[in-house]
């Protein structure tokens, strides 16, 4: 009962000293599904709950240029959260987020 992740990158190298990424993940991992039995509803209900479906994308940068050196930039969302935070797993309180963004800045220091 599990489904393929997908994730891929595309780099362009079209300019001196520059070259940009593109990179994305999709997937839906099913932990709760390993073994469990096709007619139990509950287990189905339960598992259902567990699945998160991660989408991430992601943005990237090299450059010579003055100070600037390097940048990341990624954006992620995470769906089926509410369900997964009141599934009765061992972790006490937890709160999934359903988005999630980032980034990152490297320069030279000398």
């Amino acid at each position: 009962m599990s489904t393929p992740n997908f994730t891929a990158k595309i780099e362009y190298y079209g300019f001196r000293s520059l070259n940009i990424g593109l990179s994305g993940y999709f997937g839906k991992p099913k932990v709760l599904y390993n073994g469990i039995d096709k007619k139990a509803d509950a287990a189905i209900a339960k598992a259902d709950s567990s699945t998160t479906g991660v989408s991430m994308l992601g943005v990237d940068a090299r450059y010579n240029f003055g100070d600037f050196k390097r940048g990341q930039f990624y954006y992620s969302t995470i769906t089926n959260t509410q369900q997964y935070n009141v599934l009765p797993l061992k972790t006490a309180n937890r709160t999934t987020c359903s988005a999630m963004m980032g980034y990152l800045k490297w320069v030279t220091m000398f």
